[in-house]
């Protein structure tokens, strides 16, 4: 019967006609010759074309797990398909990577994720790339049919030496032919675990017996934590389950779909090469696995020099027993780890083992890790150091007497960039260098004073932030998260102390070669040439709306990204200098007219808040004002400095005599002034993450405003003068 449909699908093929696209197979799609990889280019011959094809699904459209802010629902569903010859057997060129959402849309496309592995299916699609992964995409609703089905593909055997070299630079030749389908590999080790997003995901790198490396992701739930919230509409479940295993943990084989993040001549220097995305729990199969570390904790956050610390952890093995567990430490920073002091842990309960440090003296920074053996004489160690890396990651603390600093949170030792207070909760005070008020970037940061590295903090998620203007000196409660290895703060509370100083941004050499990118991240800092030279627009298009300024000619440049507001960049609206028009009114509405980059234009210098996100750090400018003696003209902002306020409370600011009412609003929001004098005033309201969604000039005594058309939830309400002096912000909420 199955040959009968697979008969009538090529019948069905034969018979349609197509006059704007090409009728192929995913093998023409993908095939590139010897010649053509080894010259270092792996583009599809169909690459921005339109095609038909028929393809067998080889992996469940449920089981894709990959969130997204620019399409609607939060899902960016994908499933991979092969090639039907040979009755859908897995082969070279044979594997495509399809995206369900409508071509040019951030529209799902309907029923994808009802596609179950074994529909034989007829696709009309857009041909794209992305990281090197050609990519197919539905160009309408109905442009994916169900034609018939067969039975699931199952996976090739394909070694790893094939896709990836041990520096995990994919290899075209043989690795290409892979991309898109349902592989495994065999016998290969952990050599790295590594949490990313507030420690909610995890990707892995194994490695064969020759060393060769190959990431393992997390496109599908198979590899989401307990800790993800399931996006999928359509998910099985609406957690995570997996435990990534600890170091040195042996797979007799590994199964997943291969995924093509290029890296080495093809371009992108952070690329992973070609990866592996397990789609199902049987897609592991563990051989050997040595203790697991895991739910590392110590009982005082922030010890004073009166403090002792005992540090927990539950240790477990997958295949046997822990036999030992212990506690290496040193409080002076110039010893080597094989001079750490090792103090044993006890077994307190369960899987509970937990030892002490003694207190120490005020300002000591305590350097530790935790190392396990099983009855294997297999051993971890906690954090984890990858081999080819010179320097030990280790945990830290800081003794502090009078509190923790911003400086304590951001500061890390060895190779690894994430924050030791992770899930920590901490209380930390500084002076708010960017804000949401009108004009600025629309995010708060706030920095220590005196410090010159790791001396800034993004604060996110409480409402009263909007309400913060530079320079005022704010103490902060809250979490510390790791969003894609940006280190950043979920508020609980905001205090103002009353005091108020502008920080000064901190120089720094955007051509440094050797500069600590990590030590300026979310720091105000200024690009400019320490010989005091000019700043060239050395690449006015680097992609994705960035673009990189460094000294003439250097072949060292700092990324620059303005224009761009959505769920994954988060730079200012006030800035003119960007990539492409597009950005005018696409991932946000820019405040200002656009002025293209280009390759002629100068500066002074540049200053902003530092980032990291998709692998790189980049500058952030404020406003138009942060970009000093450009040779093209920018128009002012409109940006008004706060000045000092005395006040301590964020909710009620400059609270002269006006009404608010009703609140909570339902369609209407009246405002009236008691003393009932006319006069001229602007009206904005923000929402929590400060973006502007209403503007208004009115004369009171009293105004109605019609906000039926804001979405429902928790707004800031400012009131100001013609000349932009803030008069009174309360919150409201819209109903």
């Amino acid at each position: 019967m199955k040959k009968q449909l697979f008969f009538l699908t090529f019948t069905l093929v034969s018979l349609i006609g197509f006059a704007q696209v090409d009728t192929v197979s995913v093998y023409d799609i993908q095939f590139v010759n010897q010649a053509t990889l080894q010259a270092c280019e792996d583009t599809s011959q169909y690459q921005n074309k339109t095609v038909y094809f028929v393809a067998v699904v080889a992996v469940n459209g449920n089981l894709s797990e990959v969130a997204s802010g620019s399409i609607t629902g939060g899902s960016r569903p994908f499933v991979s398909v092969l090639d039907t010859a040979d009755n859908g057997a897995g082969g070279p060129f044979r594997g495509l990577d399809l995206m369900g959402v409508i071509d040019g849309t951030s529209d799902p496309t309907p029923g994808f994720e009802n596609l179950v592995a074994g529909d034989i299916i007829g696709v009309t699609a857009t041909l794209g790339a992305y990281d090197g992964e050609t990519q197919a995409t539905p160009v309408s609703s109905s442009a994916i049919t169900v034609l018939g089905s067969m039975n699931a593909p199952t996976p090739v055997v394909v070694s790893v030496g094939d896709l990836n070299d041990d520096q995990r630079v994919n290899i075209l030749e043989t690795g290409e032919q892979w991309e898109g389908s349902y592989i495994e590999v065999q016998n290969v080790t952990v050599v790295a675990v590594n949490y990313f997003s507030g420690g909610s995901r995890v990707s892995m790198d194994v490695s064969d017996a020759n060393g060769n490396l190959l990431n393992l992701s997390d496109r599908f739930l198979a590899q989401k934590l307990p800790s993800h919230q399931t996006v999928n509409p359509q998910s099985p479940s609406t957690t995570g389950s997996f435990v990534a295993p600890p170091i040195g943990t042996q797979y007799t084989y590994v199964r997943g779909f291969v995924i093509h993040s290029e890296n080495g001549c093809t371009g992108n220097p952070t690329g992973r090469g070609y990866e592996l995305d397990p789609a199902f729990s049987t897609d592991y199969n563990i051989g050997v696995a040595p203790p697991n570390i895991a739910d590392i904790e110590r009982d005082v956050v922030v010890p004073g020099s009166s403090d002792q610390v005992t540090i927990s952890s539950n240790i477990t093995d997958f295949d046997g027993t822990v036999v030992s567990a212990n506690l290496l430490y040193s409080y002076n920073l110039t010893d080597p780890v094989s001079a750490f002091t090792s103090v044993a842990m006890t077994n307190t309960s369960g899987d509970k083992y937990e030892a002490s440090i003694s207190a120490q003296a005020n300002g000591t920074v305590v350097r530790y890790i935790l190392e396990a053996t099983d009855d294997a004489a297999n051993t971890t160690t906690s954090p984890f150091t990858p081999s080819a890396q010179t320097t030990t990651n280790v945990y830290h603390y800081t003794v502090r007497d009078n509190g923790l600093e911003i400086v304590d949170i951001q500061k890390t030792f060895g190779g690894s960039d994430l924050s030791s207070f992770l899930g920590a909760s901490v209380e930390f005070t500084g002076y708010v260098t960017a804000s949401a008020k009108n004009s600025d970037i629309g995010y708060i940061y706030v920095q220590q004073q005196g410090a010159s590295e790791f001396a800034g903090i993004n604060c996110v998620g409480n409402p009263d932030l909007i309400a913060l203007c530079r320079g005022d000196e704010v103490t902060i409660e809250g979490i510390v998260e790791e969003n894609f290895g940006f280190t950043r703060v979920g508020v609980t509370k905001v205090s103002k102390t009353g005091n108020f100083k502008i920080l000064a941004a901190t120089a720094v050499d955007p051509s440094d070669a050797n500069l600590n990118h990590e030590a300026y991240e979310s720091m105000l800092v200024v690009a400019k040439d320490p010989s005091g030279g000019q700043i060239y627009m050395n690449n006015p298009d680097a992609g994705f709306g960035e673009y990189e300024v460094g000294t003439q000619g250097a072949s060292t440049n700092m990324r620059v990204l303005a224009g761009r507001q959505s769920g994954s960049s988060f730079a200012s609206l006030h800035v003119s200098l960007v990539t492409d028009a597009y950005y005018y009114d696409n991932d946000g509405q820019m405040e200002v007219d656009t002025v293209i980059t280009d390759a002629n234009m100068t500066m002074d210098s540049i200053s902003g808040m530092y980032y990291y996100s998709f692998n790189n750090y980049k500058l952030l400018p404020r406003n138009n004002e942060d970009i000093y003696g450009l040779n093209v003209s920018l128009e002012p902002s409109g940006f008004v400095p706060c000045v000092k306020d005395t006040t301590s409370s964020v909710q009620n600011i400059y609270n002269h005599e006006f009404n608010i009412f009703p609140n909570p609003a339902n369609g209407v929001l009246n405002i009236g002034s008691i003393g009932g004098e006319s006069n001229t005033f602007g009206i904005e309201i923000l929402d929590v993450t400060g973006k502007n969604v209403y503007t208004k000039i009115s004369a009171f005594p009293i105004t109605t405003l019609d906000v039926s058309f804001i979405n429902k939830g928790l707004y800031l309400i400012e009131l100001k003068t013609k000349e932009g002096q803030l008069l009174k912000t309360q919150k409201i909420i819209i109903q």
